[in-house]
């Protein structure tokens, strides 16, 4: 049962007032909601981005110095690491191939040699297939910062779950929200009975209304941009 209120609260305006600011806190609690999930799945597919090369030792920072480089490199799985040895010894590359893991489909490898080569050693790589794999601004190894983000998920959890909670909460001040309910359409009725028409205006707050409005409204527009079209 809804909760009596005097006429004089109703003219007034305060509910709609008051129902006005709870709707603009849902929404924006509603937006940090989405922001925190949209961190998170960063955060989880960069995971599983370093995933393949937690083992790696090597800094991803350090990939590169004045006369050695580091080419990370995903390639099918049906290319062996004893073909590219072979292929890298018979262009005289001076290569030295390691695989640092694979997964069902990918095998995932470091190829190290000295700088002049390196485009030799990539175009090798490409003509079989491989990708290169690069963590561009990241510092330390990949377990080093597979630890960071895992913490960072732990954090962002954390968070989207009291903005989950306080996004519940507003649900205990429903009676305020149909109080501001009541107030719009005593407004309307009041309107149309002193002579004026009046337009309603769609917002997805009232989505579950949206044909008692349109009923009861003279005009009805789902958006501002209508009027000049």
């Amino acid at each position: 049962p809804r909760r009596e209120v005097s006429f004089d609260q109703m003219a007034q305006g305060k509910a709609r007032r008051e129902a006005m600011s709870l709707c603009d806190s849902v929404e924006a609690q509603q937006r940090e909601i989405s922001f925190l999930k949209g961190e998170l799945s960063k955060q989880e597919f960069l995971l599983s981005s370093l995933e393949p090369w937690k083992d790696l030792d090597q800094p991803l920072d350090r990939l590169e110095t004045r006369s050695a480089q580091v080419i990370l490199a995903v390639l099918p799985l049906e290319v062996s690491l004893e073909e590219l040895v072979s292929a890298g010894e018979e262009a005289e590359l001076g290569a030295y191939f390691a695989q640092i893991s694979e997964d069902l489909q990918q095998r995932y490898l470091a190829a190290v040699c000295h700088r002049e080569k390196a485009s030799g050693v990539w175009d090798l790589l490409r003509q079989r297939g491989a990708s290169r794999a690069s963590f561009p601004g990241m510092k330390g190894t990949a377990a080093e910062n597979m630890e960071a983000c895992r913490s960072q998920m732990a954090d962002l959890e954390e968070s989207l779950k009291a903005a989950q909670g306080m996004l519940e909460g507003f649900g205990g001040q429903i009676d305020l929200l149909r109080e501001a309910y009541d107030a719009t359409q005593m407004a309307i009725e009041t309107a149309k009975a002193a002579g004026f028409r009046v337009a309603g205006v769609y917002d997805v707050t009232a989505e579950k209304d949206q044909a008692e409005l349109q009923r009861i409204c003279d005009y009805y527009i789902r958006s501002y941009e209508e009027l000049v079209e």
